[in-house]
């Protein structure tokens, strides 16, 4: 507790240097001026709040990705019923007098579009709703309702990607991906830190690029399917890369360091996050047009 405490006054210290235009070190009695790159540097720096810590940032990194691990782990099961049992007549329905392809036959059920609407309700509440949704049992309610509805939502979205990449596609791309999600776990436990940019490109273009070759050479048919196969999932895991270090700034969100169920479910709903960035982005814009 004392080196925490020790931690955070270093920090406090450190960041009244760089607020304090004062403190900053001259030469030949004459103030240095910050390059723009050291100005974002120290902006990235001072806007992290408590994960400014790098125990408290890798503890709350490492029970994030366990929850995800989990919540998507359960995605993967809902997919799994939505492929090979009865309940895509949940999701989709079948077009009368059909005669042209497949996929054009198919078109989503009431059920799809409540769900979807249902999940951006949460995801935007999650984002936007402050402590609303962080406290017990609230946000128990709301993990229960986001597993369920996004995954029938994320289940329909795979039976029409079924349609144009098979069976095969839709278990490789979305198995590879929780399989890097797993691994970022691991690593992060294993380490007892948090996994850096370098090393998640690693993780994630060092499992998808080999697998996506290995399918290329194992079949030569259907090749661009590969192709798509490794680019959603290296796309993803980009996005979910940076989205992990937005989530933990300190900006509208703020999340605290016990509130990693809620970056989780942030992280559960990746599809629908960019439209939340989209509306928040509008709102810092027109708040200042305002001022």
């Amino acid at each position: 507790m004392n080196n925490n405490f020790n931690n955070y006054l270093l920090n406090q210290n450190t960041q009244q240097q760089y607020l304090n235009p004062q403190s900053f070190e001259t030469q030949n009695g004459k103030p240095q001026i910050m390059n723009q790159f050291e100005c974002l540097q120290f902006t990235i720096f001072l806007d992290q709040g408590e994960f400014q810590n790098t125990i408290i940032r890798a503890e709350f990194i490492q029970n994030m990705y366990s929850f995800l691990t989990i919540e998507f782990f359960l995605n993967l099961g809902m997919i799994s019923l939505g492929l090979y049992t009865r309940m895509d007549l949940w999701l989709v329905h079948w077009k009368y007098e059909c005669s042209e392809y497949l996929k054009d036959c198919l078109t989503p059920s009431w059920l799809f579009y409540v769900s979807l609407i249902i999940s951006l309700i949460l995801q935007f509440t999650l984002y936007f709703g402050g402590n609303i949704a962080r406290k017990a049992p609230i946000n128990y309610i709301v993990l229960i309702l986001y597993l369920v509805f996004f995954g029938f939502t994320f289940t329909t979205i795979c039976i029409f990607m079924e349609l144009s990449l098979r069976q095969m596609g839709v278990w490789v791309t979305w198995g590879i991906t929780f399989l890097i999600i797993a691994s970022f776990m691991i690593i992060g436990f294993v380490n007892k830190k948090e996994v850096s940019l370098k090393m998640g490109a690693i993780i994630i273009f060092g499992i998808s690029i080999p697998f996506t070759l290995f399918l290329i050479f194992f079949t030569f048919n259907h090749i661009w399917e590969k192709c798509v196969y490794g680019l959603i999932i290296i796309i993803y895991g980009c996005y979910l890369m940076l989205e992990t270090r937005l989530i933990m700034s300190k900006g509208r969100l703020n999340l605290q360091s016990n509130d990693y169920l809620i970056g989780s479910l942030l992280l559960y709903g990746l599809m629908l996050q960019p439209l939340v960035r989209i509306f928040d982005i509008l709102l810092k814009i027109f708040g200042r047009s305002s001022q």
